[in-house]
């Protein structure tokens, strides 16, 4: 909030740690439990936000900080989640030219 070159590495980590991800699915085995992934990454993510953000209680108490729309909310939720989709599909069209991955 107001910080940032902290929003930016949010904003880094979180889009390396995404395509991390993406890059290592194609070379796991058949048999990992691919929901692992996902499970880590929550639970990871719940923590930074417990221990980072500022609660409900502590902004309604603020001077500084304000609520915002949900429509804004919704409409940043799913500009990250477009970008996301891009960066997939650039991924899988890669592994496809590359060979990794093919249509059988």
């Amino acid at each position: 909030m107001n910080e940032p070159k902290l929003a930016r590495a949010v904003l880094l980590w979180g889009s390396s740690a995404s395509l991390v991800v993406l890059l290592l699915f194609p070379f796991l085995p058949e048999r990992f439990p691919r929901f692992l992934f996902p499970l880590a990454l929550a639970w990871v993510v719940r923590l930074l936000i417990e221990r980072k953000q500022f609660s409900k209680e502590r902004i309604a108490r603020s001077n500084g900080f304000r609520f915002h729309s949900n429509g804004r909310v919704v409409g940043v939720s799913l500009l990250g989640a477009l970008i996301y989709l891009l960066l997939a599909v650039g991924v899988i069209t890669l592994y496809f030219m590359l060979g990794f991955l093919s249509v059988e």
